[in-house]
């Protein structure tokens, strides 16, 4: 099932990015309002997505005890973090399923 791309544009020029499953479930998003081109962005996650290269995804545990990763570029810079997992497996399962599927995500704009 692909996912898509919720974006929000907000008011000052600069926006962010939700990552949903198509049930409406949030996988993922952008850590910080962003600014530049919307699609260059996109284009970047979904290039790093699925570059098959799950060290891009770095998972670290939250305070609760939670697991969530961080999509990275190779300089460093975080592009998505997903929600609290409650289970490792669970999580790797949602990085497998953006590995997979991420090429055949949808865009979805609103305004703030």
């Amino acid at each position: 099932m692909p996912l898509y791309y919720f974006t929000i544009n907000n008011t000052n020029g600069t926006f962010n990015i939700v990552l949903k499953k198509n049930n409406c479930e949030v996988i993922a998003r952008s850590e910080d309002k962003i600014r530049g081109d919307i699609n260059t962005v996109i284009e970047d996650i979904n290039e790093v997505a699925s570059s098959k290269s799950k060290e891009r995804f770095e998972i670290s545990t939250d305070k609760s005890g939670n697991y969530r990763f961080r999509l990275k570029r190779e300089n460093g810079e975080v592009l998505l973090v997903s929600e609290p997992f409650a289970n490792r497996g669970v999580l790797e399962e949602v990085i497998d399923e953006i590995v997979s599927t991420v090429h055949e995500s949808r865009v979805e704009m609103v305004n703030s």
